[in-house]
């Protein structure tokens, strides 16, 4: 099964389709990455240098993609699953969307996970203007699955969610605008336990809550590799609960290898083994 990832890319660290694609190979997934942006790193770092990825060159991709003969998979028809994260521009999202539906027109049941990348509590927001807008008219209708974290949650329905009860009321409503199932991530409410973060989902499955502690240290890409591992599990197996909990699961597990090793960035590579080891099992399912 092939997931065609849209997304950022970074020669030093693990973020965007550095942060997914790992990810998604060792869980089963053929991974057809198309790059958004190419930088040096992320930009948190003095001195970076890179390139937004002009949408004309990303549209060639798609269509090249799309004329692959018979004997390379019949054009998107190889796809099954479409992943997006971070873009640099907006006129990328519109691209995006176009891939979606290409990869529609082949495989009419492909699922789409869309990973709203806008910004973060508390730095607030850093993409683009403009982006964020495009990304509310053009694939959000479009998604199977959303996932903001807080803010991104916060962000795209206009409103501050400060307990459970408004930020369902906010997935609801972003459930309302297209996908079937909504996770935000991140989540630190009223009701949140001190020293720890929530993911909340609704979805056919039903509402429900998983509490993780709060690690005291930020690695840039977890978001994106949360994605992924959660699309990889969807794919494999059809349930939310589960695989939410596995990315939870292998997300944690990550951190805390690369919070040992005490590095500035996930260390993707060095922790893949306990990535895949990690027991979703052992994650807690809270019914809301």
């Amino acid at each position: 099964m092939t997931v065609l990832s849209i997304q950022s890319r970074v020669s030093f660290g693990h973020v965007g389709n550095c942060a997914a694609t790992l990810p998604l190979e060792r869980l089963g997934q053929e991974v057809c990455p198309i790059d958004t942006v190419r930088f040096s790193s992320n930009p948190r770092y003095p001195g970076w240098r890179g390139t937004v990825i002009d949408e004309t060159e990303m549209r060639g991709i798609v269509e090249g993609l799309d004329a692959l003969p018979e004997e390379a998979g019949g054009g998107l028809g190889f796809v099954r699953a479409v992943l997006t994260g971070y873009f640099g521009s907006a006129g990328q999202v519109s691209v995006a969307a176009e891939a979606v539906d290409r990869v529609r027109r082949r495989v009419p049941g492909a699922f789409y996970l869309f990973d709203p990348v806008i910004g973060d509590y508390p730095g607030g927001r850093y993409v683009q203007p403009g982006v964020a807008e495009a990304m509310v008219e053009h694939l959000l209708p479009r998604a199977n699955l959303v996932v903001p974290n807080h803010f991104e949650l916060d962000h795209l329905t206009g409103r501050h969610t400060h307990t459970r009860a408004e930020v369902i009321e906010a997935l609801d409503r972003l459930a309302a605008m297209g996908p079937e199932m909504a996770v935000a991530t991140s989540v630190k409410v009223a009701e949140t336990a001190a020293g720890s973060v929530e993911v909340i989902a609704v979805g056919r499955a039903g509402r429900f809550r998983i509490e993780t502690p709060l690690v005291p240290v930020h690695f840039s890409g977890t978001g994106d590799m949360f994605s992924a591992v959660l699309l990889a599990d969807w794919l494999a197996h059809r349930d939310l609960s589960r695989a939410i909990r596995r990315a939870v699961a292998a997300t944690w597990a990550v951190v805390e290898e690369s919070r040992k090793l005490g590095g500035p960035e996930l260390a993707l590579v060095a922790a893949q083994e306990a990535m895949l080891a990690a027991d979703y099992r052992a994650v807690g399912v809270h019914p809301l």
